[in-house]
């Protein structure tokens, strides 16, 4: 049986730092004009793809101090190249990485297979706990316009599949704009990043071992 690990960046997630949304005149922060296209406007999530197919920002610069990964406020994970130049050659065929224009050292990566709550996962109330072994809960009805929803995800429960060379899960937070991404890689690229030592990311066996 195949042995997978969470890869996870470990900068600190500013929500003042944003990569999709710019500040108002008022200062509430607001989808930027190129990307609104792509934002569904009931629920205000977005086409996240869509988005870095239009073109990442020219004005886009990351914390001076972070190496290796960091979290946007939108929740979209910022790898360096150093970290993108480990996993690529074991996993060109299974990641998109979308250019920084204004930030060179970094790039924006994308699964091209992603795992989501599936149609029949259970709805519960936002303060209910999930039951034991569901990996996926719904915490809102779905978007009347979108079908996209608030969910949760337990990494524990969730039984990756054997042929999984790298991939993600994500899910809708209630307020957020893009899908959160917990990232899941198989041994060999595990073993690679660990001894690139590379700061600002880890590697965790953090999902569950029954067999699929």
């Amino acid at each position: 049986m195949a042995r997978h690990f969470e890869l996870s960046p470990m900068g600190e997630r500013p929500d003042d730092l944003c990569l999709l949304s710019e500040e108002e005149p008022d200062g509430r922060p607001a989808l930027r004009p190129q990307y609104r296209p792509f934002q569904c406007r009931k629920c205000g999530r977005v086409d996240e793809v869509a988005c870095f197919r239009q073109g990442l920002p020219d004005d886009f610069r990351g914390p001076v101090a972070l190496d290796a990964s960091y979290t946007v406020g939108e929740w979209v994970h910022v790898w360096s190249r150093r970290l993108a130049d480990v996993v690529l050659p074991l996993a060109a065929d299974h990641l998109d990485v979308f250019e920084l224009p204004g930030d060179p050292k970094y790039v924006v990566p994308w699964p091209r297979r992603m795992f989501e709550p599936p149609p029949d996962t259970r709805v519960c109330t936002p303060i209910e706990p999930g039951a034991p072994g569901e990996p996926f809960q719904f915490r809102s009805r779905p978007c009347r316009k979108c079908g996209r929803r608030w969910s949760t995800f337990v990494s524990e429960s969730f039984v990756v599949p054997d042929d999984v060379v790298l991939a993600a899960v994500g899910i809708y937070f209630a307020d957020g704009v893009a899908r959160s991404l917990t990232w899941i890689v198989n041994e060999e690229i595990a073993q690679r990043v660990s001894a690139a030592e590379l700061n600002n990311v880890k590697v965790a066996n953090a999902f569950s071992a029954r067999a699929p």
